[in-house]
């Protein structure tokens, strides 16, 4: 009997037929969010109707004639000798759908490789020296590492990238999902055999009494005693969106799913406006905590809020 769906392996190669477009990027494999093909594709895509849009991102297009390079924030002008042999580069981007800024430091591999991290920018340049002259290129593997796969197309860490040739160079960019898991974790009671008198009175109010309200963006961070909420999580201003927590599932929920996959970094970030309002649990009562983290902390650093959830979670609020 064969291995694997023979379907699945049929989706990882998409070509366009019509027009300048050209495929330059699709997932390493549809079978599954971890990038085998052993599931089959059919199975996934009826899982999906059940709970979700029964589609399954396949590739991203580019334009023959377009060759302007990719830019999410504003950079420091190159040297002419530099811009012109970066031009003439293939290039991945990875920036995140919030506010499409560039996401700094992910490490990529390039056909099993490392290939090194993405610069302030969310960039990454590809070795040209093996580009042919004509045509949609090689095909090269790309990692990204350090995000889990749900936050990238296809739901997948693993793409094929067509590296396009001396003349057009491939521009590719992987949108970076704003996938987030709200969740409670209760009080954690003191154990009777640890002296507790080291801790003082707002350090017990704080760890003790309270259940705390955490937001994050990799469910690696998520801790096992973690408890779904039901309430509301909403981002406010000019992209309004409402997510509604069920009380059963603490993510990941989408926020920012309209954002388009071409743009530049916009002025302020989504994240930074993420708010979170909980029912009744038990008879404790939500209480927000004011300034709220998120806003506080890009008004003082700027930059993308997703990103710094990515490395860490944050408190929210509590429960008491």
């Amino acid at each position: 009997l064969p291995t694997g769906c023979a379907f699945a392996a049929a989706l990882t190669k998409p070509v366009s037929a019509h027009g300048p477009w050209q495929v330059i990027l699709h997932p390493g494999s549809v079978g599954n969010a971890g990038g085998t093909a052993a599931e089959c594709a059919v199975q996934r895509l009826a899982r999906l109707a059940s709970g979700a849009a029964p589609a399954l991102w396949l590739g991203q297009l580019q334009v023959e004639d377009v060759r302007a390079p990719i830019r999410s924030v504003p950079s420091a002008p190159s040297p002419p000798d530099l811009a012109t042999q970066s031009a003439r580069r293939p290039r991945v981007c990875v920036r995140t759908r919030c506010c499409m800024s560039g996401f700094s430091g992910l490490t990529l591999t390039i056909d099993g490789e490392p290939a090194g991290a993405t610069d302030e920018n969310g960039e990454l340049f590809l070795d040209a020296e093996e580009l042919e002259s004509r045509g949609r290129g090689r095909a090269a593997s790309v990692a990204v590492l350090g995000l889990p796969p749900c936050v990238l197309p296809g739901w997948t860490s693993s793409f094929l990238m067509h590296v396009g040739n001396r003349t057009r160079p491939a521009r590719a960019a992987l949108d970076v999902a704003c996938m987030v898991w709200v969740y409670y974790t209760p009080p954690v009671p003191i154990d009777e055999d640890e002296d507790a008198g080291d801790l003082d009175e707002d350090d017990h109010e704080l760890e003790f009494q309270k259940s705390l309200v955490w937001v994050c963006a990799d469910d690696k961070q998520v801790p096992e005693e973690a408890l779904p909420l039901k309430g509301s999580l909403r981002i406010s201003g000019e992209r309004d969106c409402e997510v509604v927590l069920d009380g059963k599932s603490i993510g990941p929920f989408l926020m920012c799913g309209g954002q388009g996959s071409v743009g530049t970094a916009t002025r302020r970030c989504a994240i930074a406006d993420l708010t979170v309002d909980v029912d009744g649990l038990d008879g404790l009562v939500y209480e927000p905590r004011n300034p709220a983290p998120l806003a506080e902390r890009y008004e003082a650093c700027g930059g993308c809020e997703f990103q710094r959830l990515c490395g860490c979670p944050q408190v929210i609020g509590h429960l008491v």
